[in-house]
């Protein structure tokens, strides 16, 4: 059985949750997702993000009622600080 887990730095990447499809074209697809919590590092969530997962954070570890965490790059050698950094900059946020 084949996992699909993604490799990051030499290591393999476990999500918290994978969710496992079937598309139209009865191909599957596969969701990766990861809770963030208020203990997480920013070199975990670099590792997480660069895996490609979907990131969550909880509302009473931030202080807000909604939050969705999600970042994709190309640049493997950024910690996830320096890269929200970078993409508020570009924003304009």
């Amino acid at each position: 059985m084949e996992l699909h887990l993604p490799v990051v730095q030499g290591k393999v990447s476990f999500p918290d949750l994978r969710i496992e499809y079937a598309t139209q074209e009865l191909e599957i697809a596969r969701v990766d997702l990861e809770l963030a919590t208020g203990h997480y590092h920013a070199g975990r969530l670099s590792e997480k993000a660069h895996a490609g997962f979907q990131i969550y954070g909880r509302p009473e570890d931030y202080g807000s009622s909604v939050l969705h965490f999600a970042m994709f790059s190309n640049i493997w050698d950024w910690e996830l600080v320096k890269l929200i950094e970078w993409h508020r900059e570009r924003a304009g946020t």
